[in-house]
């Protein structure tokens, strides 16, 4: 065809009809209809084609021939009911898009189908013939024209249809690889048999998975055909040997155990055998199996005083301690099921779960010792408990902005707990490290699972203190690891590569995706180790799923779900609760003794959830979504509901939704989260909200009702909420969040005056944020240091105006105050800049070899509460000369403390090079008769004296420190540094940083050659600097990612001799990003803790004096 018959074809009033009618079957969302491929899709990958044949079955092609009445159209159409109701049951899409031939050689058109769920075999037949009549009467331009004229080609589906269907001897049939589609299938009749020839690309498809599709296909023909006004929500595809594969042979998981007893009769019998075996170990106390059984029965009396009944819900502060397990075996040997309360959740919330679980009684950490319970028997009361009773009731995040509670009964949690006991074969030879919050289920296990098995528990103070976690493990040698995956993967951060443990022989981990490279960290370090996946909603009693990993394979994307564990099933089912055949996407519904009893005083929510199957009985809709392979194993592909997990903790966003809506003049919300992997998935807020509703205001408002996981962290304010075509808010037309939405905690006030508008204007241009009030805080913002390094620059042509200034003032009110002169401030240093006031004693941290302090922002806000002063090279500054030896360095850095704190103690630190100059000012404090009471070095080392770089390697080593503090690729390029003057270098440098936003476009190459300077001096002093005396203590923060060889020989990094005492605490970071998020945050939870320690040191010495 010519350029001029296609021109025609498209612009002619004559087509116009073909025209509209395409552009009116196309619009929209295309979906892209293809069978659930056993390998990812690669773009690179040739059409590799490959075929199966089969004949249709006696009764379908019968059925068939009967039905189009001779009529190869009718035939035809026939054959497209089938294979469009099989794509909905392989991608349970009802907006179908498959491909039929065209008339006269036009091509291939796409032919669009939509099912509804109360269809029968003969609706979705006259659809068919609707779309296909249409099709023909519209179909006399070729298809590939209208895709370029409607743009359809550009909506990600290439090609537009991925299955296609033709009939011999009614259409010029093609084979899968002229056409590039993922299936073809090929009908032909054979006398008055059918023939299926179906080709495939086998680079996406297993020939297993093409003949069970063809049979499926088979099936599903004869059944629609058959009976055509049957639904077809009532067909079944499955051959029976399939189906007891899937249904029988996964879920063979009968094993026997004591289904009658309870959790608590489980340890007052480990408690008889072996009374004084360790039961609970920890920094608050430890208790004996015969000291829990006593004091529990002593707590159980006190109950039954009380007037507890059985099965009455019972209160119990959650506090990690040994009493509260004390507390929660007493309310169980009373009857009663214990309804745990965190301490650290917001009052409102506390109140809002005792008052829904209605308990009379809340149980304090303290009760055995303010009642003065160890008068009372030790034997337990008479109380009959059946294993049919609740045992305990947790609360999850509930869709209604109430919180739900979980209910599950003796029976329910006791098989999970004594089938993971068997299963890994815990006993009283293990420690197990209880690092889960009593309220979330991980820790039923925690307790129930020790104490059933005779073990030992190891209790942590706080969930979130990593090193506090690593340090019980070692102390107690610990055997059995169970948490959510981050805390395992931030464990394994403090402990350096190639340092083993052979104590830990299992990890059992669970409650949010596990990262792939977690397996090789963890086996690596814990040499011993099985390492198990475990899975499963709070509803069906802490795991339903097991598997154990043994590897990580190349083709992985997530380690596979598994399979069902003792005595519980799971069945993947579509939306008309019919199983699905190995490879396709449906619901797991979970049944068996581990599912609960449902919501607490909730029967609507228990009905919806807790549904009754006609033929597997009682099951759980869990949400969840994945699809049996025929490994024999659960490939999970997430949810599709409005559950979340964030931090470990699943969350429902309509929680949050709903709480948002109780805010007077917010109309509309929504919550989702963004970020890509688990440690980097965060919740974002949006909200349609009349004037005068100020974010902070909404941030507070959630804090005050919901656990601090569940406060989103970003804010994003719209003028309405983004609709879909049947009128439901479209997520995925919300927008990415930016730093305008981010609350600031103050309301919003316009500029006063010249000099507030000349900083507001600063502000907003740097930060990108349109909207910036004289109170509002630049860092809340979302300010840094190279933003602040960019205000800075901007501000100083006009006003004197300093680095320091802005991490002191923050605010344009309080930075138009020092600038206007209305505030009398002392005279300071040049060289300290302070980033934190506070009460304590402050720490001083010197700048490494860049001579820029700002570095430390992230790690002073780590560190509430903490003053925090930056040292940093005066010569930084214009017409200042660089200082050309570290003890002069540390003299002027003395002097500059002074200023602020006269007398010691002193608190000093520093990275890098700053570690080195601290230890300087200490010997120089020490000459003057002061105390540093501590030297806080991140990943410093001793000099080692050595040549002194040239020009050219000077300029390398300035660029990789910009590059690495900042987390970008500055080039060093060999042809831009060799042979050249040191201009040309720097001035290469600046166009590399001005490229990425590293330095604004106002820092000129006279600005980098005076920070070249103050880099080169300071590497000179820092090489010939020779280091003598004594610290009194040192910790270091040791980087252990691309270190020097020489840490592995040395870890004290050769400071070991020059220090009484020195502790070394490793950090799974390298050199530069130790001091960035999220290593920063870490390194600054192990910091406040030595700071603490010496404040009360110091505190202590000051009381004696």
């Amino acid at each position: 065809m010519d350029r001029y018959t296609q021109n025609m074809m498209l612009t002619s009033s004559k087509f116009a009809p073909e025209r509209e009618y395409w552009s009116s079957q196309l619009a929209g969302e295309l979906v892209l209809s293809a069978f659930p491929p056993d390998r990812l899709r690669a773009s690179s990958a040739p059409y590799r084609k490959a075929a199966v044949q089969i004949a249709l079955s006696d009764a379908a092609s019968a059925h068939l021939n009967r039905l189009s009445n001779g009529s190869p159209l009718g035939l035809f159409m026939g054959l497209l009911v089938g294979v469009n109701y099989l794509l909905y049951r392989y991608t349970a899409s009802v907006d179908l898009l498959v491909g039929m031939p065209g008339l006269k050689g036009s091509g291939h058109f796409a032919l669009r189908t939509k099912l509804e769920p109360a269809d029968t075999g003969k609706d979705l037949l006259l659809r068919v013939k609707e779309a296909v009549s249409a099709a023909r009467k519209y179909g006399n331009i070729p298809f590939q024209l209208l895709q370029e004229q409607l743009d359809i080609s550009n909506r990600n589906l290439l090609p537009l249809f991925c299955t296609v269907v033709q009939l011999e001897g009614l259409h010029q049939t093609d084979g899968a690889e002229a056409l590039q589609a993922d299936t073809v299938f090929t009908f032909a009749e054979q006398d008055g048999q059918i023939v299926l020839n179906l080709d495939y690309n086998e680079h996406l498809y297993d020939r297993v998975t093409i003949e069970a599709l063809a049979a499926h296909l088979d099936r599903l023909l004869a059944a629609i055909t058959g009976e055509i006004n049957r639904p077809l929500a009532e067909i079944d595809m499955l051959s029976a040997a399939e189906r007891d594969a899937i249904i029988l042979g996964f879920n063979d998981t009968q094993e026997d155990y004591p289904a009658d007893s309870t959790l608590h009769d489980m340890m007052s019998r480990q408690a008889a055998q072996t009374p004084d075996a360790p039961a609970i170990l920890s920094e608050a106390g430890n208790l004996t199996y015969r000291e829990l059984d006593e004091r529990s029965s002593q707590i159980a009396h006190w109950l039954v005083e009380q007037g507890v009944a059985s099965g009455e819900l019972v209160g119990v502060i959650a506090k990690r301690t040994p009493q509260t397990l004390v507390n929660i075996f007493g309310i169980l040997k009373a009857g009663g099921v214990y309804v745990p309360v965190d301490p650290d959740h917001p009052e409102e919330r506390r109140k809002l779960i005792l008052e829904t679980s209605n308990c009379r009684l809340l149980l304090e950490p303290d009760l055995y010792e303010r009642e003065g319970l160890s008068a009372l028997q030790t034997d337990g009361p008479q109380v009959q408990t059946p294993s049919s009773q609740l045992a305990y009731v947790l609360y999850t995040s509930g869709s209604t902005g109430v919180p739900k509670g979980v209910a599950i009964t003796h029976r329910n949690a006791l098989n999970t707990v004594l089938a993971c006991s068997r299963k890994f074969a815990v006993g009283a030879g293990d420690r197990l490290i209880g690092i889960s919050s009593f309220c979330f289920d991980l820790s039923v296990f925690d307790i129930f699972g020790t104490m059933s098995a005779g073990a030992a528990l190891v209790l942590v103070p706080n969930q979130r203190d990593i090193p506090k976690i690593v340090e019980l493990a070692e102390k107690y040698e610990v055997t059995v690891w169970n948490s959510v995956p981050a805390i395992l993967n931030l464990a394994c951060g403090l402990i350096e590569e190639g340092q083993t443990s052979e104590k830990l022989r299992l990890i059992m981990l669970s409650g949010d995706w596990i990262p792939l490279e977690l397996f090789g960290k963890a086996t690596g370090r814990f040499v011993n180790a099985r390492f198990i996946s475990l899975g499963g909603p709070t509803e069906t009693s802490i795991w339903s799923i097991h598997y154990p990993v043994t590897e990580i394979k190349s083709d992985w994307v997530s380690i596979p779900y598994g399979m069902p564990m003792p005595n519980q099933q799971i069945y993947i089912l579509n939306s008309d609760l019919q199983v699905c055949p190995y490879g396709v996407e449906g619901e797991l519904y979970i049944g068996g003794d581990g599912v609960g009893a449902g919501y607490l005083n909730d029967p609507e929510r228990t009905a919806a959830f807790f549904i009754e199957h006609p033929q597997f009985g009682r099951l759980y809709k869990s949400g969840d979504f994945g699809a049996l392979q025929r490994a024999g194993h659960i490939k999970l592909s997430g949810r599709k509901d409005f559950q979340i997990k964030i931090r470990g903790f699943r969350i429902d966003t309509k929680e949050i939704q709903s709480t948002l809506l109780k805010i007077d003049g917010v109309t509309a919300a929504a919550v989702v989260a963004r970020g890509e992997g688990a440690e980097n998935k965060h919740l974002v807020a949006y909200l349609v909200a009349e004037p005068g509703v100020s974010i902070p205001f909404v941030r507070n408002f959630l804090a005050a009702r919901l656990p601090d996981y569940m406060v989103p962290s970003y804010f994003v304010p719209l003028d309405a909420m983004p609709l879909s075509a049947n009128s439901k808010v479209d997520l995925n037309q919300l927008p990415e969040p930016d730093l305008s939405q981010l609350a600031t905690g103050a309301e919003y006030e316009a500029p006063r005056n010249e000099v507030e508008t000349k900083l507001v204007s600063v502000f907003q241009d740097v930060l990108g944020v349109e909207k910036i009030g004289v109170h509002d805080n630049f860092f809340a913002l979302g300010g840094t240091s190279i933003k602040a390094l960019q205000a800075v620059t901007r501000l100083s042509a006009e006003y004197p105006v300093e680095m320091g200034d802005i991490f002191e003032r923050q605010t344009a009110a309080n930075l138009a105050e020092l600038i206007q002169g209305a505030e009398q401030v002392q005279p300071k240093h040049n060289a300290l800049l302070r980033i934190q006031g506070g009460e304590q004693t402050p720490l001083f941290m010197v700048h490494p070899v860049s001579g820029i302090a700002y570095c430390y922002t992230d790690l002073a806000r780590g560190l509430s509460g903490q003053p925090f002063y930056g040292l940093q090279a005066p010569s930084l500054q214009a017409g200042q000369e660089p200082i050309t030896t570290l003890e002069e360095i540390a003299a002027c850095y003395v002097e500059a403390v002074r200023t602020v704190q006269p007398q010691g103690p002193y608190l000093l630190g520093g990275w890098s090079m700053g570690g080195v100059v601290a230890f300087e000012m200490a010997e120089q404090f020490r000459a003057l008769g002061e105390t540093v009471e501590l030297i806080a070095m991140i990943d410093s080392y001793v000099p080692a004296l050595s040549e002194l770089p040239d020009d050219e390697q000077m300029v390398r080593e300035f660029a990789a420190d910009l590059a690495g503090r900042f987390g970008v690729e500055i080039g060093d390029r060999a042809q831009a540094f060799q042979g050249v003057e040191q201009d040309a270098m720097l001035r290469y440098v600046l166009e590399q940083a001005h490229a990425q936003d590293v330095l604004p476009a106002s820092f000129e190459l006279e600005d980098l050659k005076r920070y070249f300077a103050v880099f080169k001096t300071n590497v000179e002093a820092y090489r010939r600097y020779e280091p003598t005396g004594r610290a009194k203590r040192i910790v270091l923060y040791r980087a252990t990612q691309h270190a020097p060889a020489s840490g592995d020989l040395d870890p004290t990094h050769g400071f070991r001799e020059l220090a009484e005492e020195i502790e070394v605490v490793k950090m799974e970071a390298d050199h530069f990003t130790i001091v960035q998020a999220p290593h920063v945050f870490l390194l600054a939870d192990h910091l406040s803790r030595e700071l603490r320690k010496t404040h009360e040191q110091s505190a202590e010495r000051a009381e004696t004096v």
